[in-house]
């Protein structure tokens, strides 16, 4: 198992579904209900296959704010819930863009 910790990040809460019943747009239908109307969406994707997911942030005054990932496919269904402090994650995409940066050992 590899783990990511990127810049900004904090507090990252996940879970898996395996193989659940539900059609797409009910697996959406349940998120938008559960999040409720502090929670708004930012991205929705829905292809010809079935598979959805949706991004949703939670501001609500917060620093850092907060993003909820809701995907489902016809195996799985991931949700995932972190923190993210977006001036750290600017920051950190700033400092990556500059032209002569280089990761590469």
């Amino acid at each position: 198992m590899a783990v990511a910790h990127p810049a900004g990040t904090s507090e990252l809460k996940l879970a898996i579904l395996e193989r659940p019943v539900l059609p797409p747009e009910r697996f959406s239908e349940i998120v938008d209900d559960a999040l409720g109307p502090f929670w708004k969406p930012m991205v929705r994707v829905r292809s010809q296959n079935g598979e959805v997911t949706s991004v949703f942030i939670r501001e609500n005054g917060e620093k850092p704010v907060r993003l909820f990932i809701a995907t489902k496919d016809s195996d799985d269904a991931v949700l995932v819930q972190v923190r993210l402090n977006v001036a750290q994650l600017l920051r950190f995409i700033d400092d990556h863009q500059h032209p002569g940066h280089n990761d590469s050992p």
